[in-house]
């Protein structure tokens, strides 16, 4: 099991976490081109012809991190990281260095090279992860890897962020034969240690749902009540831990349903986010309470709402108070709904009583969130957009409503960049000039950001005042002229003069 688990993970960053390339000229950020055949040569001659093995795409993947990713031979990974523009201490996705890279790949001959020159065991990606831990919680169970890093003088009994060891992070990955603990336990580690939590080995195997492994390290360690939710979390990007898993944990080893970890959340607060209904329907039928709030202020209920299930979402309804329930950053599901789900979620929770005059502490009102869910790239996108905004009308919501800045929805629209949303906003109504705070109105808003002369040209033919101007007398002309990004572009601005 932990081997197919690795090779999830592996295809996650891999593949999903890559976009589609086809637009790209760099052959370099095409996963296709890096096999554990690419030759220094190859890599040289693709350089000839203009190619660069620097560049970074838009997740700040690079050639050498999808070299290492690919499973390149270790000369042709060397040979690029050594390339100008690279180097030991370049930053790619999520801020890791090629040390993170090659450790989660399992390479420990280009890992000897980079700690050879200098790469820093300790520099944090921005998950707060180091090189060490960060291939712990990708599944590397290879010893020489950590073997490299203990060489390198990492001590085996550290404790990471909330008092965790390596051995609690790589756990769910190990086998029955307890293999990797067996390797940990000989540097030094003890079977029995707890996180600052209180959490055992056996709470952190849970996360990975390996119901043998389980069952061997029970002969070893003891459960705690933290074991059901952090079950119930399971693994970054992992499918969902089974049925049988929670009915181990609550009927054999007794723990109780309702049980909360660290951060206040039951196993409802994370069953709701991975949309798993029936382990809802078990815990819920055993005692788990719907409505616990965690230390964010939120409730399952709430989590729910960033998916698409309504059954899940009328699992964990209770009542009118509860839906209008705020998180620490005021925000309601009816908020969240607006902006992740879809408007099957958002008429239930209207029909319930969602208060529709919400505003999250940063200002964010129903329409804003509304123009948040705004994504064509997605499939039915438009049509479930449109269904929302009808059922806003239905519940009398203002549509040309300006949120705690005096922005109005065609501030915010314009902001986004995207025409086809900015006609829709059009289509609500409202003053085209109107001013914020500051006095911009979205003509002047549009120059600031724009990324070219789409969204101003559109704006002007529809009625948009060129003479308006800010609490400061600048005009949109003014502000477009400033505009680096219409600068570099060598923008006619004539037309807002």
């Amino acid at each position: 099991m932990e081997n197919c688990m690795r090779k999830i993970l592996l295809g996650v960053v891999f593949i999903a976490f890559l976009p589609a390339f086809g637009q790209r000229t760099n052959i370099f950020l095409s996963r296709d081109f890096w096999t554990q055949n690419t030759t220094v040569d190859q890599v040289k001659a693709e350089i000839a012809k203009g190619n660069s093995p620097s560049e970074l795409n838009e997740r700040a993947f690079d050639a050498p991190t999808l070299a290492i990713l690919g499973k390149v031979p270790t000369a042709t990974a060397i040979y690029l990281i050594e390339q100008p523009g690279n180097g030991i201490t370049k930053a790619t996705h999520d801020g890791r260095t090629y040390l993170f890279w090659a450790a989660s790949a399992g390479n420990v001959e280009l890992m000897h090279y980079l700690i050879q020159k200098g790469s820093d065991l300790y520099a944090k990606d921005t998950k707060g992860n180091i090189p060490i831990t960060f291939a712990a919680l990708f599944g590397v169970t290879n010893p020489k890897v950590y073997d490299a890093f203990f060489k390198a003088g990492i001590s085996p009994k550290t404790k990471y962020d909330q008092g965790e060891t390596l051995l609690m992070k790589v756990i769910p990955f190990d086998n029955e034969r307890l293999e990797l603990t067996q390797y940990f336990l000989g540097k030094g580690m003890k079977i029995k240690e707890v996180s600052n939590s209180g959490a055992t080995l056996f709470d952190y195997a849970a996360k990975g749902g390996n119901m043998r492994l389980l069952k061997v390290l029970r002969k070893k360690v003891k459960p705690t009540y933290q074991a059901l939710p952090m079950a119930a979390e399971g693994m970054v990007r992992q499918p969902n831990n089974p049925i049988e898993l929670y009915k181990y944990l609550v009927e054999n080893q007794k723990i109780s349903a309702n049980a909360f970890d660290s951060k206040g959340a039951n196993a409802l607060h994370y069953l709701a986010r991975r949309q798993d209904l029936p382990s809802i329907k078990y815990l819920i039928g055993k005692g788990a309470m719907i409505d616990i709030i965690d230390k964010d202020g939120n409730t399952a209920l709430m989590n729910a709402c960033y998916g698409r299930n309504l059954d899940i979402v009328r699992a964990l309804y209770k009542s009118k108070g509860h839906i209008n329930q705020a998180n620490k950053k005021g925000e309601t599901a009816l908020l969240i709904a607006l902006q992740r789900s879809d408007n099957n979620i958002v008429n239930f929770l209207l029909e319930q009583g969602a208060d529709t005059r919400v505003i999250s502490k940063k200002g964010t009102n129903v329409i804003e969130a509304l123009l948040d869910s705004y994504n064509p790239r997605k499939k039915d996108n438009e049509i479930d957009f449109d269904k929302k905004v009808t059922l806003l009308k239905q519940y009398l919501v203002s549509l040309q409503a300006p949120n705690t800045e005096g922005d109005t929805p065609l501030h915010l629209a314009v902001v986004k960049g995207n025409k086809e949303l900015l006609e829709k906003v059009l289509s609500f109504g409202g003053d085209i000039n109107s001013q914020n705070k500051d006095g911009e109105t979205p003509l002047i808003k549009a120059a600031m950001v724009a990324k070219d002369t789409t969204i101003l040209e559109y704006l002007v033919t529809h009625g948009a005042d060129k003479g308006l101007t800010t609490s400061l007398g600048e005009t949109a002309y003014d502000l477009a002229r400033e505009n680096e990004a219409l600068q570099k572009k060598g923008a006619n601005l004539d037309f807002l003069k």
